[in-house]
């Protein structure tokens, strides 16, 4: 079994309530301009007012990517985002076998462990 890969850990997070965008992704073999559309992706969404930082991490072809986002007023200037439209037509035509979209919004979060993210400071 391939090991559990952490990209990018969020190193700070918001007080809530916040909004969270989960992407669980299972890739095909076809991943040709992939890694230059996420790199893209994620630039151009941490220019969108609102936007927050991400998470993800990767098993094998197997993803979650969860976007943080300070309302739904920023999710939807993502959503509508030329280049975010872009990458969701090139996924479904070549890059994922599946995939499933969710929004949520952060009620509450607990912080833990040996390097403990901090809270975001104004």
């Amino acid at each position: 079994m391939d090991s559990v890969f952490f990209p990018h850990f969020p190193s700070q997070l918001p007080d809530p309530p916040y909004w969270a965008a989960v992407f669980l992704s299972e890739r095909s073999s076809q991943l040709e301009g992939y890694a230059a559309m996420d790199q893209a992706t994620i630039d151009a969404a941490s220019s969108i007012p609102g936007y927050l930082g991400y998470a993800s991490l990767k098993q094998g072809d197997v993803g979650m990517f969860i976007s943080y986002w300070q309302n739904p007023e920023a999710i939807e200037a993502w959503r509508m985002h030329g280049l975010h439209l872009r990458a969701k037509d090139l996924g479904k035509a070549q890059w994922y076998r599946r995939y499933v979209s969710q929004l949520a919004r952060i009620e509450s979060h607990s912080l833990g462990g040996t390097q403990t993210p901090q809270p975001l400071t104004p």
